[in-house]
């Protein structure tokens, strides 16, 4: 039930959880960039979208890598960036599957809001991160996992920092590993109720 590492104590659970993720999103890191239809244009379009050098680094990451994370304070432009990244997703792969979610049901409706809000539309609109893993009426388990993944090419998941370890782990576990995943947050606001603070840590780490 123990697993003694080194200086630290984990649960067995926990222990599982954080190998989980660590190795799935390593496996993210190291996957060939992602290339689409407007890569030759790649950098005239970044330069007509973002003044900011920071958000245009930002978006450079999301639009070329499976794993990209944003984290910034109120009013650093992560919603402005995050809509100018998808306008040019769906620009360079007109039919991506992009799917937006949150951890509460307030921050994925304020999401939806903001991103309606730029111009930027997309099917199915921001769900928790429950109900995009469909949990199970008993509270036991998720619809979506490793054998059942999601049906999306890239996935959007605001509020990051809320996000706690297990949680994680599942999400993970149903993103297929040839989908994007682009985290937002505020490393330093709003942590997570269960244990693991993944958004911050992974903010923290090389």
């Amino acid at each position: 039930p123990l697993v003694w590492d080194g200086q630290r104590l984990y649960l067995r659970r926990y222990f599982d959880y954080e190998r989980r993720v660590a190795a799935d999103l390593l496996a993210r890191i190291a996957a060939p960039d992602v290339t689409g239809a407007l890569d030759p244009q790649l950098e005239s379009r970044l330069a007509e979208c973002f003044a900011d050098a920071g958000q245009r680094n930002a978006a450079r990451i999301a639009l070329t890598h499976r794993l990209a994370l944003i984290s910034g304070g109120p009013g650093t432009g992560k919603t402005h960036t995050l809509a100018r990244i998808i306008g040019l997703l769906q620009e360079g792969t007109p039919g991506l599957r992009i799917a937006l979610a949150a951890p509460t049901g307030k921050a994925a409706a304020r999401m939806a809001e903001a991103l309606q809000a730029a111009g930027v539309a997309i099917d199915g609109g921001a769900r928790t991160l429950h109900r995009l893993l469909g949990m199970r009426t008993n509270g036991r388990g998720f619809a979506y996992h490793r054998e059942r993944p999601l049906a999306v090419d890239v996935l959007v998941v605001d509020e990051a920092s809320m996000i706690d370890l297990s949680l994680m782990a599942h999400l993970l576990d149903a993103l297929p590993p040839t989908a994007r995943l682009i985290l937002l947050g505020d490393r330093d606001q709003l942590a997570a109720v269960e244990a693991g603070a993944v958004f911050a840590d992974l903010c923290d780490s090389p």
